[in-house]
């Protein structure tokens, strides 16, 4: 059994109101915003709950260094910290299974194809096949994507999207990366596929958050 990691790369321990805050950050790009509030939060817990913490700690550092163009393994401090601690995480637990784990594996393989580095290929792979779910296919297509193996990576995004087709509260992210990423290929046909299965969505018509966040992904596409 594996572990369902939920939403956009965004580690969830409880449902509390930290967490909603953190997770609605993620969703919306907002990761410098994230940074501070991880870092407070993480004085307050002993070393045994920080794991997870920790582990959305490295994502913020990624997210937010690849947003604001600063993103490099070598050079930038919040980038070779988050990729350290995700590199520790996982030679401490190479087959785990645990959800924060499979968290960090899937941050250090979007970090090292961010670096152009085809080892990030095989610790993706080996992600998706120690944990087949939405998320890590969806990091496996992700991986192919930015080392222009769009071939593949349409395979993984259409597994993504099965795998995603009972999850009804996360489609229409789900549609929303399939769409970003037909937008990346200039395949117009299907990008307009997908632009229409999310504006027939529920959530799309009631949620103007999320029609924002169309809005601005497909503005940052083009």
């Amino acid at each position: 059994m594996c572990y369902y990691v939920a939403y956009n790369y965004i580690t969830l321990m409880s449902i509390d109101s930290f967490n909603k805050k953190i997770l609605s950050l993620g969703r919306n790009g907002r990761w410098a915003e994230g940074i501070p509030l991880i870092k407070r939060e993480l004085k307050k817990h002993d070393l045994g709950n920080r794991l997870e913490l920790t582990v959305s700690l490295a994502a913020f550092l990624y997210h937010n260094a690849f947003q604001d163009g600063t993103f490099d393994i070598k050079s930038d401090a919040n980038s070779k910290l988050a990729f350290k601690i995700c590199r520790d995480i996982i030679d401490n637990n190479p087959h785990s299974k645990e959800k924060s784990i499979i968290n960090a594996r899937i941050f250090l393989a979007q970090m090292l194809a961010a670096a152009h580095k085809k080892e990030a290929i095989n610790i993706a792979r080996t992600t998706y096949r120690i944990c087949k779910d939405a998320l890590t296919a969806n990091r496996l297509a992700n991986v192919y994507e930015i080392l222009g193996k769009k071939t593949i990576a349409e395979k993984y995004y259409l597994i993504y999207e099965d795998l995603s087709k009972d999850d009804k509260q996360h489609l229409p992210y789900v549609y929303l990366d399939l769409a970003n990423f037909y937008r990346n290929i200039n395949d117009v046909k299907k990008l307009d596929k997908y632009i229409g299965k999310i504006k027939k969505t529920r959530f799309y018509l009631s949620n103007r958050s999320f029609r924002n966040l169309v809005r601005v992904r497909m503005q940052k596409s083009q």
